[in-house]
């Protein structure tokens, strides 16, 4: 069967036409590749230009002076091109004078330019591998309200109080800003002077009128309304240079600023310029840190030599070792000669007082020596019972018959460790008369460091804290006071008990 065909009605093909052109345009603008363009297209309202709102279709407000953008962001886009008037503008992103891209799908409006640069109709579109969508703005000019207030200050680092020495150069810089009209802003530097009679307040006068010899002033204006900017941003500053400081010239500055149309006016708080301190020669410098430190060193050692022996007495009792008393009840034994007036005057007025002062418990022969007992033998048991033998060298001593008994036990205590042995030569003994001795005596003395005491000439007091080192350090004792009941007898005696 023959098939017939059918001519197309010229109206079908009238509307297939136009269609087929904007499929064609569409194809050829979607410069989709790979992945791109895939899923579903469509405008999105979440992102905005840098630091303020973009406007995502309509009518849009802009303000003289002011920031303005629209956005046509989208999701799966592969394509988008920027129409202004139905005209495409670019290719890719727009850039001229009046407006550019911060990012692809967002187009800035610069607020330096005229208004007539940007202000009509705009459109972008966006396209993915299938479809294309169209966003069409309305951009608006508003005029902004003028600005009606005084200049206000903007705080600067440099607008503050400045030191100088005399013969610098200082420079103070202030900064105002008043929106548009900061392009009016007028500047004086003031200083503050006295009046002209004594009695006058002090009164603020241009620092170009000050007469001040040596001294030169000079001031200038910079404008630092940037690219990008707006009215509002924009602020003008004064430097106010100082050359050649002179002492007169130190005291307070201002700056006043004026908005030139309106006379409205504000001013810094009042800038002081003080005088650096002067410079000090290194040398100098350095001579008098040697000095100070030789000063210092100096009275150490005045302070040292004055209470070296109550600083050594004070780490002694507070740091020093305890010595283990075990069964040993005295501290120290003295031994002397009785029989001389001058020995026992020395151990019983100024030797044993003192070391009972500072709770020593010593053993004396004329005072603590038991009636009806052996002399001999409680001299070797109290000297067996010390922590310390103290032998006080005479010329009377050296040559009593006792005196070797005592002598004799000390050198065997000594020579086990048991008993700390300290000589004083006392009166007129010296060293090189004992070693004429030749006895055990000489040979104690030779081998220890002896103190010496001469009654006139020796420093009491010195000599005590020298014999208080050589002493057990001070345990914190309590003397206890109990009876002692002896198991034998029905009587009580008291007896003094140190608890360590």
């Amino acid at each position: 069967m023959d098939l017939m065909i059918q001519p197309i009605s010229p109206i079908v093909v009238a509307l297939a036409i136009p269609l087929l052109c904007q499929l064609v345009a569409a194809l050829q603008s979607h410069n989709c590749t790979g992945e791109a363009g895939n899923g579903p297209l469509d405008f999105e309202y979440s992102d905005d230009g840098p630091h303020m709102v973009c406007s995502h279709g309509g009518d849009v407000q802009c303000v003289t002076g002011e920031p303005c953008c629209i956005t046509c962001q989208a999701s799966n886009v592969c394509d988008l091109q920027w129409y202004r008037e139905g005209a495409l503008i670019n290719d890719s992103c727009p850039s001229t004078l009046s407006y550019y891209c911060d990012q692809p799908a967002v187009l800035m409006f610069d607020p330096q330019t005229s208004m007539a640069d940007y202000v009509g109709s705009f459109a972008c579109e966006v396209s993915n591998k299938t479809n294309t969508l169209w966003r069409e703005f309305n951009i608006l000019a508003i005029e902004a309200p003028p600005y009606t207030g005084p200049p206000v200050e903007r705080v600067v680092a440099e607008c503050s109080d400045q030191q100088a020495a005399v013969g610098d150069n200082v420079t103070f810089y202030c900064q105002f800003c008043a929106h548009e009209k900061t392009y009016e802003l007028e500047f004086d530097w003031l200083r503050q002077i006295q009046g002209e009679e004594e009695s006058d307040d002090e009164v603020w006068v241009p620092v170009e009128d000050l007469n001040i010899t040596g001294t030169s002033f000079s001031s200038y204006i910079v404008l630092n309304a940037s690219q990008g900017q707006t009215s509002a941003d924009s602020c003008a500053g004064s430097f106010l240079m100082i050359s050649n400081v002179t002492p007169e010239a130190f005291g307070l500055y201002k700056l006043l600023a004026v908005i030139e149309s309106t006379l409205q006016s504000n001013e810094t708080e009042p800038l002081l310029l003080y005088q650096a301190p002067d410079d000090v020669d290194a040398t100098l410098v350095l001579l008098i840190a040697i000095f100070s430190s030789m000063a210092a060193l100096l009275l150490l050692a005045i302070l040292w030599l004055m209470f070296h022996l109550d600083i050594m007495l004070f780490l002694k009792d507070r740091f020093g070792t305890v010595e283990d008393k075990g069964q040993r009840s005295y501290d120290a034994f003295i031994a002397y000669d009785s029989s001389s007036e001058a020995d026992r005057t020395f151990v019983l007025e100024l030797m044993r007082p003192k070391l009972m002062e500072k709770n020593y418990h010593v053993y004396v022969k004329d005072i603590d020596t038991n009636a009806g007992t052996s002399l001999a033998e409680e001299i070797l048991e109290a000297m067996e019972i010390s922590l310390r033998c103290i032998l006080v060298i005479s010329p009377s001593f050296a040559s009593s018959r006792l005196a070797g008994l005592q002598v004799n036990t000390a050198a065997d205590q000594m020579w086990d460790q048991r008993t700390k042995v300290v000589p004083i030569l006392f009166g007129d003994m010296d060293a090189q008369r004992l070693r004429k001795t030749g006895s055990d005596l000489a040979n104690i003395a030779s081998v220890l460091r002896c103190m010496r005491y001469r009654e006139g000439r020796t420093d009491r007091s010195r000599f005590l804290k020298r014999l208080l080192l050589r002493m057990p350090r001070r345990a914190r004792r309590v003397l206890v006071n109990e009876m002692l009941l002896d198991t034998t007898s029905d009587t009580a005696r008291l007896t003094p008990e140190y608890i360590f």
